[in-house]
């Protein structure tokens, strides 16, 4: 019995030693995290809406296409991420819909531009 002690002591030691050793700062991963998320509302309200705004008045599609597929594909890519840690179903689900929508806003965009 003591033998298994003395070996989850070790591992212990070991587990711990490592854990000083690494420079994971959690609290720093939170802040990019964070900063992230702000990111895309900063950008969303200051620069997307007022842009998707214009062009619907203006009746050029265009930038509103290219504004779809860059948030199609950050949606996917920031799914996709997560998905790949937590093998959530709703994750995937909600990549596969970022994938589908950055496709059809490049196929919408390059369709518009070659019709001239």
């Amino acid at each position: 019995m003591s033998d298994l002690s003395e070996d989850y002591g070790k591992r212990k030691e070991e587990i711990l030693e490592r854990s000083r050793n690494t420079t994971n700062d959690e609290g720093l991963e939170n802040a990019k995290k964070s900063g992230i998320d702000w990111g895309l509302i900063f950008s969303a309200v200051s620069v997307a809406i007022p842009l998707l705004v214009f062009s619907i008045i203006t009746q050029q599609y265009l930038v509103a296409y290219a504004i779809f597929a860059m948030n199609g594909a950050f949606i996917a890519g920031r799914f996709f991420t997560i998905y790949r840690f937590t093998k959530n179903r709703q994750d995937i689900i909600f990549t596969l819909i970022g994938v589908i929508s950055a496709i059809c806003g490049i196929a919408t965009f390059v369709i518009e531009v070659v019709r001239g």
